[in-house]
């Protein structure tokens, strides 16, 4: 696989994290059905750092951008290593995650997997 190719698989695995991040906060309003429930999530700022990381790494993969590949690599890592801290302090060490809690970490190890390579990284020269 080419290295333009990997960052544009990684780019897409960002967006889809923001996208998973998105659709919490919509299946939580299915699942209760409180307007006031849908805004409080949707005014978190976490929920708008997630998004506006996403579409930077969108647009800046897809630009073969440098700035882009260090944030893709600095943001993915950092969400693996929230993800999996959270799993074992919490108690729940033993026990499956949920299945979006899944999706989240294989989204986040495949833009790992894709970014970390010498042929994206050499890619990512703009």
């Amino acid at each position: 696989m080419s290295g333009p190719t990997q960052l544009r698989l990684a780019a897409l695995c960002a967006f889809a994290y923001g996208l998973l991040a998105v659709s919490g906060v919509v299946q939580r309003f299915r699942h209760t059905g409180s307007l006031r429930g849908l805004v409080h999530g949707l005014i978190q700022p976490q929920l708008w750092i997630v998004l506006v990381i996403a579409l930077l790494l969108l647009f800046g993969l897809f630009g073969r951008r440098a700035w882009a590949w260090w944030l893709g690599v600095a943001a993915a890592a950092f969400g693996v290593f929230r993800i999996v801290s959270a799993y074992v302090q919490g108690g729940a060490f033993g026990r499956v995650p949920a299945a979006w809690t899944l999706i989240a970490l294989a989204l986040l190890i495949a833009m790992l997997l894709l970014l970390v390579p010498r042929k994206a990284r050499l890619a990512a020269n703009r």
